[in-house]
């Protein structure tokens, strides 16, 4: 039998002028939903969470100034 392995997550994000501490009163919170099978990273792009794939992270690093990465997913097959 051969599984698909899926990640489920939520990120949520706030306006940085909370000096990194979350604002549970803040009207400007950002939350995204994500399910992926691949291998990639979690990025914050200005207020906004990105999901993006190993191939696009050079990229996307290329392009953007404010980007910060949280997260790494990695994909490993057992092959034993």
């Amino acid at each position: 039998m051969n599984f698909c392995r899926v990640v489920y997550f939520r990120g949520v994000t706030w306006l940085r002028d909370s000096h990194g501490l979350f604002d549970y009163e803040s009207r400007n919170i950002s939350k995204r939903n994500i399910r992926t099978g691949q291998s990639g990273r979690v990025i914050r792009i200005n207020d906004e969470i990105e999901y993006i794939t190993t191939e696009d992270s050079e990229a996307i690093k290329s392009e953007e100034k404010d980007v910060k990465g949280i997260l790494k997913i990695m994909k490993q097959d057992k092959s034993e």
